[in-house]
């Protein structure tokens, strides 16, 4: 116990330490920017983005764009309060959630409208990865709303009831698709949502921290062999 309370009070010294202008920039990348977006976003030079990252890295000690971006996951109050993530107050950042929410859904509709057996499990995990701009940008809200939900009660509430609804709701189809003999019907439904969730949390979070046609494909080839061990053997 010790040593976790004080991994904590370093955590937390090392985030007080920031300027708001480096918890401006660790925002943008765990939002999901690079550099150059950056530097756009607020108006400076590249190479004074490279020096805020440097500074960054040091003070949290992190060595890499992906460790900061999954220290900031696991630790958001390193960033507090902090909006940069998304530039959107909280009613906002609500409203944009509920879009987010009713675009995924859609996505996924279709998907099991046109698409059977394992062509429609790894077209749905393709539906829901940032990869491409416009769930880049569903996946950057969310993390704002993890990161504002904190400080923010609307944000907390609309949070929660998200969290509860994809936390019950893949347990529905996941026994669905056991019945259309989709997947192995002798997995526990609630095993399958855990890895299923985890595997495609991890992915969008290196997705975004690098999207790059060459990451893209080494992340689908990860999630691609565990939807092949979850299949019906007929699929």
């Amino acid at each position: 116990m010790r040593g976790f309370a004080e991994g904590l009070w370093h955590t937390r010294r090392m985030s007080e330490e920031l300027s708001e202008r480096e918890k401006q920039v660790a925002a943008h990348i765990a939002g999901g920017l690079r550099v150059p977006g950056i530097a756009s976003e607020l108006c400076i030079a590249e190479v004074t983005v490279r020096n805020h990252l440097r500074n960054i890295f040091s003070k949290l000690s992190v060595h890499s764009q992906s460790e900061l971006v999954e220290l900031l996951r696991q630790s958001s109050q390193i960033l507090g309060a902090h909006r940069g993530m998304s530039g959107l107050e909280a009613a906002p950042l609500v409203d944009g959630l509920s879009e987010v929410d009713r675009a995924t859904e859609s996505r996924l509709d279709e998907v099991f409208r046109s698409q059977k057996g394992l062509a429609a499990l790894k077209a749905v995990i393709r539906a829901v990865l940032p990869l491409d701009e416009e769930r880049a940008r569903e996946w950057r809200t969310r993390l704002a709303v993890h990161a504002v939900a904190p400080q923010q009660r609307n944000v907390r509430i609309a949070f929660e009831e998200t969290r509860q609804k994809w936390a019950s709701r893949p347990l529905e189809r996941i026994g669905m698709l056991q019945d259309l003999g989709w997947v192995r019907p002798e997995l526990e439904p609630d095993d399958v949502r855990r890895k299923l969730v985890g595997t495609v949390h991890a992915a969008a979070i290196a997705l975004l921290a690098d999207p790059s046609p060459e990451e893209q494909s080494r992340q689908l080839a990860v999630v691609d062999e565990l939807l092949e061990s979850l299949a019906a053997d007929d699929q």
